[in-house]
């Protein structure tokens, strides 16, 4: 097995770990010089860790779902996907510096334009005339200037960015509140094909199956703005 496996395996472990979220594993991770000593950690060493008590001590000594770890590296490979680690060089080095970073993201298409300098272009799904204007002109203007659209693959804004971003040829990141192999919505799963096709890439924090519960978008919010330089709201209610 080589150590690129075993460390990604240490991490999705830590990833089904209930009560291990995004802030716990990274302190683990700037404990250690490398992700495989996690495992061989002591429960003292442990509790030492900001963030870690008692019982996320022992639920971790007494981790066993290693076959569920191996299942899930599988169902990734089969669909297509790979997996970036926080604990990885070429993780988007933008998204590592907000106050919760994901532990582990799906990828399909180029992972590299996760880390092109870039600007959120987002809104609203029910939008007006001058709304969708307005998304194309900004984000053509970005997309000339060589800067890569993120935004969430969502009706309304959201698609016309990806579209506008594709028409100017240039790179556009799209982030699902849903599993890898659960495109939402549904409609724009061709959408999606052409992000990977050109170059870009289609990504999430959720497991394959994961549906796109209402909660999740929220989450993925931070991911679109963590990668990048800035967010431009085109048009949104009062509650967006």
């Amino acid at each position: 097995m080589t150590k690129n496996k075993k460390k990604l395996r240490v991490l999705i472990a830590l990833s089904l770990i209930p009560g291990f979220g995004c802030r716990r594993v990274y302190n683990l991770i700037r404990q250690v010089d490398d992700p495989e000593e996690i495992f061989n950690l002591g429960k003292r060493k442990l509790r030492s860790v900001e963030g870690i008590g008692e019982a996320s001590a022992l639920s971790l000594l007494s981790f066993d779902g290693w076959d569920e770890v191996d299942a899930l590296i599988a169902k990734t490979e089969n669909l297509g996907a790979s997996i970036i680690t926080l604990a990885d060089d070429f993780y988007p080095p933008l998204l590592k510096q907000i106050y919760d970073p994901p532990v582990l993201l799906w990828v399909k298409g180029n992972p590299e334009a996760l880390s092109k300098p870039g600007v959120a272009v987002v809104g609203t799904r029910n939008t007006s005339a001058y709304g969708r204007n307005m998304a194309q002109k900004f984000t053509e203007a970005l997309a000339k200037q060589g800067l890569c659209i993120y935004s969430g693959l969502a009706y309304g804004i959201d698609a016309i960015a990806h579209k506008t971003a594709l028409a100017t040829n240039g790179p556009t990141v799209a982030v699902l509140g849903s599993g890898i192999n659960w495109i939402y919505p549904t409609k724009n799963k061709p959408l999606a094909q052409q992000i990977i096709d050109a170059g870009g890439a289609v990504i999430t924090e959720f497991p394959p199956d994961s549906k796109p519960d209402a909660g999740n978008f929220p989450v993925r919010n931070r991911i679109v703005s963590g990668l990048s330089h800035g967010v431009l709201v085109i048009e949104s209610g009062i509650k967006g």
